[in-house]
């Protein structure tokens, strides 16, 4: 999906045409991994060594944004 209709998704415009309202968006927090232990990390299903040396930049990025909305019942 493109950007644009990804934001066409949450645009007001969009939520009047269809009646669909957003009620929260929710963003999960990074892993804390500057304050794990090496034990700590290893049980962590998907931590890559790239995630780590770019951990900075990463964690100020959302990877996962979770949208609650309701949509009118017809």
């Amino acid at each position: 999906m493109s950007a644009k209709k990804g934001w066409n998704i949450i645009s007001r415009g969009y939520q009047e045409k269809t009646g669909i309202s957003l009620k929260k968006v929710l963003e999960l927090e990074p892993y804390r991994i500057d304050r794990m232990s090496v034990s700590e990390r290893e049980k962590l299903p998907y931590l890559h060594e790239y995630y780590v040396k770019h951990y900075d930049l990463l964690k100020r990025i959302p990877y996962t944004l979770i949208f609650k909305a309701r949509r009118p019942m017809d």
